[in-house]
């Protein structure tokens, strides 16, 4: 594919459910850098009303070391 996209819409997670999803979008980047694609993004859906969710986003991209494409859910 031209672009690789990963789609995160979570109404709850606990953190147990961080580490797992912290250790799958690694290992989905890490596939990614080393195969050299094309281009790669990750989609994080929020609740307008959720600000944690917003910031486990950011927290998300910040252990990551990628940027993230916030969207909220109206």
């Amino acid at each position: 594919a031209d672009i690789t996209t990963v789609e995160i819409r979570l109404e709850y997670i606990n953190s147990t459910g961080t580490a797992y999803l912290l250790n799958l979008i690694h290992k989905i980047t890490y596939i990614h850098l080393q195969k050299n694609t094309k281009k790669f993004k990750i989609n994080w859906y929020y609740n307008d009303e959720d600000e944690d969710m917003l910031e486990k986003g950011r927290f998300f991209s910040l252990d990551l070391g990628l940027p993230f494409n916030y969207i909220k859910i109206i």
